[in-house]
């Protein structure tokens, strides 16, 4: 009786484990930036703070990011947002980024995709990273860009792993 008893919460635990459902997740197989970003000076002029100035100078450059992402979960999950951080050599955060994917993009289970954005970046914020990297007005540094995915599903929020890597701001 025993016996039939441990055999019997064995096989309940095992087809409770089995019948789990699954966790949803994101994961970013493989991806490709430009190396580097060209930065306009709004006013023509390297020669002159306007760090300070008006944001009606600000002007947006971008670079073609892609990426290879697959989604595993229970039921259709959806890809809503990307969301990239400038951060400075030393890890010091200078502004978040973020998109919505509208319409969210449906991911089946095992579904790889592979997507295409235009990452941008304000000049404001590459003057910074310039001035933190050689306290010159040149427009030229490089930046540690930290990039994620989120999305949802029917019961949860999901957000993909962080990937890195240095992107150069040249003039």
């Amino acid at each position: 009786m025993r016996r039939f008893l441990l055999s019997g919460f064995v096989l309940l635990i095992f087809l409770f484990w089995a019948c789990a459902p699954k966790e949803a997740k994101i994961e970013i197989l493989s991806f490709s930036v430009a190396d580097s970003i060209k930065i306009h000076d709004p006013d023509g002029d390297p020669t002159n703070s306007w760090l300070g100035g008006s944001d009606t100078v600000i002007t947006w450059d971008s670079t073609l990011f892609s990426i290879k992402v697959k989604y595993e979960g229970p039921a259709v999950g959806y890809l809503d947002e990307i969301i990239w951080v400038l951060k400075s050599p030393s890890g010091e955060q200078i502004k978040t980024y973020e998109a919505i994917l509208y319409p969210p993009i449906p991911m089946e289970d095992g579904q790889i995709r592979d997507l295409k954005f235009y990452i941008s970046f304000d000049n404001k914020s590459a003057y910074r990273i310039d001035s933190l990297y050689d306290d010159t007005l040149n427009y030229f540094g490089i930046g540690r860009v930290t990039f994620y995915i989120t999305g949802t599903t029917y019961a949860q929020y999901i957000r993909s792993d962080n990937i890195s890597f240095d992107l150069k701001f040249i003039p």
